[in-house]
C-alpha cells in the first residue's frame, strides 16, 4: 500500500512525565511520519515504555504536547476513546483473556464498540486470515504456543483499522524462530496495510530486520535519531555506539592488537565503512595502488539492513604520513566512512 511518508502522524512536543521526583522522560520532541517503522531503543530504565504509554495516554504526561493527526490528545476537552481507536496497541505479554477464544479475544474492541455483529464476524476474519490463524478461531487462548498469542495479540490491535501500532517489546518473550516470524508479520502489516509502526526493543536485530528509523533514549532524553543506515553507520552517542557494536563488530581484537604494535614501520590504523551503492567502489583496490603504501587488512565484516548493506573493514595502513594522508583522501573521495583508530 502507497503511503505518503512526509505526512507527520504524530508530533510530539516537550514531553515531561514525572512520577513524584523522578523525571522519567525529560522534553522529548520528534515527529513520527506515516508508513515508517520506528524503532526506541536504550538501556532499561531511560524512559522507552512510559514514552510509548503516553503516546495513547495509558500514562498521563506532565507536561508538553502530542499531536495525533493534527489533534493534540493530551487537551481535555478531546475525546481520547474516539483517538485510541486508530492506535492499536502490542503487549510483551500479549494481555488476552485465556480462558476466551481466540474469536472473541480478536473481537474484544468492537464488543466493546458495541459493532453488529455481522461486522465483526467480518472484520474478525479478515485479521484471522491476515495473520494466518484462521484453523484456531475456535481454540481457547491458553491452548496456543507464544507465537500464536502474539498473533491474537495483533489481530485484536487491527480490527479498529488503526493508523499506528505501538509495540512494546512484542518479541522479547519469544524464541528467535518466533520472532523472526512475528517481525515477518509486522513488516507485511506496515508494506501492506500502510500501518505505520513504532516499537520498543532491546533486541538490535529487530532494528536490522525491519525498521527503517531509529531513536536511541537515554535519561528520559532523545539523544540520537535518524535513518537507521544513518545510526548504524556513523553513531554518535556512547549509548548507541554500545548497541550498534552489539550487531556491527567494528572492534580490533586484543590478539591483532598486540601483533600490529610489534609493527616497525610507520603506519595507521584505519575504519572503513561502506554503506548501499558505496559498497560498489574498489575503494580498497585503488589504495594498494598507491605508491609507497601496504595494506593489510586486520578485520571485516558485512551486515544486512533490510534493503541495504553495511560493510566494515578494519585496515592498516603502512607508509609514511604524507603517503597515508594521500590514500586517506581517496578514501574520503568515494564516500566511504573512515575514522582513524587509535591503537594503544
Amino acid at each position: 500500500m502507497s503511503v505518503d511518508k512526509s505526512k507527520v502522524l504524530i508530533q510530539v512536543q516537550d514531553l515531561k512525565k514525572a512520577f513524584g521526583s523522578n523525571q522519567v522522560l525529560d522534553g522529548i520532541s520528534t515527529d513520527i511520519c506515516q508508513g515508517e517503522v520506528v524503532a526506541i531503543i536504550g538501556p532499561s530504565g531511560s524512559g522507552k515504555s512510559t514514552f510509548l504509554r503516553s503516546l495513547n495516554l495509558l500514562e498521563e504526561p506532565t507536561g508538553g504536547k502530542i499531536l495525533f493527526e493534527g489533534t493534540d490528545i493530551t487537551d481535555p476537552k478531546v475525546d481520547i476513546n474516539r483517538h485510541r481507536q486508530k492506535i492499536g496497541m502490542v503487549f510483551q505479554q500479549f494481555n488476552l483473556l485465556d480462558s476466551k477464544t481466540v474469536f472473541h479475544n480478536i473481537a474484544l474492541p468492537l464488543i466493546l464498540e458495541k459493532a453488529p455483529k455481522d461486522v465483526i464476524e467480518e472484520k474478525v476474519n479478515e485479521v484471522l486470515r491476515f495473520v494466518e490463524l484462521e484453523d484456531k478461531k475456535d481454540t481457547y487462548v491458553s491452548q496456543l504456543s507464544g507465537g500464536q498469542k502474539q498473533r491474537v495479540g495483533i489481530a485484536r490491535a487491527l480490527t479498529t483499522t488503526p493508523d499506528i501500532l505501538l509495540c512494546d517489546e512484542a518479541t522479547s518473550a519469544l524464541d528467535p524462530q518466533t520472532t523472526e516470524s512475528i517481525l515477518k508479520l509486522l513488516k507485511k502489516i506496515n508494506k501492506e496495510m500502510g500501518v505505520t509502526i513504532l516499537l520498543i526493543t532491546h533486541q538490535m536485530q529487530v532494528v536490522q530486520m525491519i525498521c527503517n528509523k531509529v531513536a536511541v533514549m537515554e535519561n528520559g532524553k532523545v539523544v540520537e535519531s535518524g535513518s537507521v543506515l544513518d545510526v548504524f553507520g556513523k553513531p554518535q552517542a556512547l549509548v548507541t555506539k554500545r548497541f550498534v557494536q552489539t550487531v556491527i563488530n567494528d572492534q580490533i581484537p586484543e590478539s591483532i592488537v598486540s601483533l600490529v604494535k610489534e609493527q616497525k614501520e610507520h603506519f595507521q590504523v584505519e575504519r572503513l565503512k561502506f554503506i548501499g551503492s558505496s559498497v560498489k567502489r574498489p575503494v580498497i583496490s585503488d589504495i594498494c595502488q598507491v605508491e609507497g603504501i601496504v595494506v593489510n587488512i586486520l578485520g571485516a565484516t558485512v551486515q544486512e539492513l533490510q534493503e541495504n548493506v553495511m560493510c566494515v573493514f578494519i585496515l592498516q595502513l603502512i607508509g609514511s604520513e604524507d603517503k597515508i594522508c594521500e590514500a586517506e583522501k581517496q578514501i574520503d573521495a568515494n564516500g566511504v566512512i573512515r575514522e582513524r583508530v587509535e591503537v594503544i
